[in-house]
């Protein structure tokens, strides 16, 4: 499998409709998803409704609107969510291509130019975008634990004992010093505390994994591939190959490997996709989510989740 098995939608604008013909039977023959369009304003409405579509190939000089003045009005609507780019030209200028690489689009084709070129240049905007989508979600992630460790460790650092103002001797004050100091220490002793009690409940998790699952897929990339699958089950959608490269951080080919494991052991089934039968999704299967959900409520019991 290859990226051209993904979910490959893509928009192709030009005004030329033999061009566009033409792309539009490369992208095919690629296993892309192409759409065509002549017209700017519609191609930019046809991405503001359509949340599929992941890159542009746009002509750069056209009539009225060109490519520039898409682009433009695209990140004006959509900022960071503006899909992947690739310009296009048979006359373009440098300051054509100044201002598409200002734009920050993955590639600018001079025509005439081969399949091999235009079908890499697709495909190159498709790994960006797929790395640009994994990021964003990383990155949510990440937002909310750090935001549930800082909310941890300020609960820690200020848990002090409460002293009443009215009942507050003279010998109270003159040792006032003395109960600041050790209440520091016992607050930095609490912190540790926390500290080594998420460590040991981090280490006991993994072992709670041999439970549910056999040892050689609770570690590394496959245990990772699990876990992803079993966020994109949660949140109802399917996963692909690439994508879960792209998370685990590991090649394309490792990720296949990986899968096909997991398929072999009834955990992943994979699933044509009915509009498009050369694009594969991968789902958890229900034993393995089952399985998941058992380990999950079992570490949340023991408090091995607790932040």
């Amino acid at each position: 499998m290859s990226i051209s098995d993904e979910e490959c939608k893509i928009l192709i604008l030009d005004d030329e409709s033999d061009i566009l013909d033409e792309l539009s039977a490369m992208s095919s023959r690629a296993g892309f998803a192409p759409i065509t369009t002549v017209n700017p304003e519609k191609a930019l409405d046809m991405l503001k409704a359509d949340g599929d579509i992941r890159v542009l190939v746009s002509d750069v000089r056209m009539p009225g609107w060109d490519g520039l003045d898409l682009v433009r009005a695209l990140t004006r609507d959509q900022g960071e969510e503006r899909v992947e780019i690739v310009f296009m030209s048979g006359y373009a200028s440098r300051d054509h291509v100044q201002h598409a690489l200002r734009m920050e689009a993955t590639d600018f084709l001079f025509k005439p130019f081969r399949e091999q070129e235009f079908v890499k240049a697709i495909r190159t905007a498709l790994r960006r975008d797929l790395e640009r989508r994994q990021f964003r979600e990383v990155l949510n992630l990440t937002r909310g634990q750090l935001n549930k460790i800082e909310s941890r460790l300020r609960y820690l650092h200020s848990e002090k004992e409460e002293v009443d103002p009215d009942q507050e001797s003279g010998r109270e004050k003159s040792m006032q010093g003395a109960v600041t100091r050790e209440g520091a220490r016992a607050a930095q002793d609490h912190t540790e505390a926390g500290t080594h009690r998420l460590l040991r409940g981090a280490a006991e998790a993994r072992v709670l994994r041999g439970r549910y699952f056999d040892p050689d897929v609770c570690n590394g990339a496959t245990w990772n591939i699990l876990i992803d699958l079993m966020i994109a089950r949660l949140a109802g959608r399917p996963d692909y190959v690439s994508s879960l490269a792209v998370g685990s951080g590991i090649p394309l080919t490792t990720a296949l490997r990986h899968v096909e494991e997991l398929v072999n052991r009834g955990l992943v089934r994979k699933e044509r996709d009915p509009s498009d039968r050369r694009r594969v999704f991968l789902w958890l299967t229900d034993d393995a989510a089952l399985r998941m959900e058992q380990f999950l409520e079992e570490c949340a019991q023991e408090h091995l989740l607790d932040i």
